[in-house]
């Protein structure tokens, strides 16, 4: 009671008050912010055909193109991949280990970055990406 007291005398309450907000504002942000993004994630995903959609396009473009040197894309070569077109803008294959196709979907408040791998190596990615958003199907993840 008497430490209350001498921060309401000394001013330094409403500093406590403003720190302690924000100490507890700042990660309940971003667990809103990470929830918004893995909902929009799925809607995008559902609206594109659904996961199996996906995953099948993108082992076609990994197993065409290839993995081992980066790669961007012409339009007119993803034309017979309707659904990974419709996701978000193409960047192109990443070529890390493994390698990936990377999807920027943005608006002008807020974006995130879909990364496409084949199925098999839902492991290896998981351990070379760490700050994963969400993790829709063994081939599809957002990060920021």
């Amino acid at each position: 009671m008497a430490t209350i007291a001498k921060c309401l005398k000394t001013g330094t309450a409403s500093v406590t008050i403003v720190i302690t907000i924000v100490l507890i504002s700042v990660p309940l942000f971003d667990f809103l912010n990470r929830s918004a993004k893995e909902a929009k994630l799925k809607a995008v995903v559902e609206a594109a055909g659904g996961p199996a959609i996906i995953c099948k396009e993108a082992s076609a473009i990994l197993q065409s193109y290839g993995g081992s040197s980066w790669r961007l894309f012409d339009d007119k070569e993803l034309y017979p991949f309707p659904a990974i077109t419709s996701l978000g803008k193409v960047d192109g294959i990443w070529s890390e280990h493994p390698p990936r196709i990377k999807i920027r979907q943005y608006t002008v408040l807020d974006h995130f970055v879909i990364d496409l791998v084949k199925p098999e190596d839902f492991g290896a990615y998981q351990e070379s990406h760490p700050h994963i958003l969400a993790g829709i199907s063994p081939c599809i993840f957002a990060r920021e």
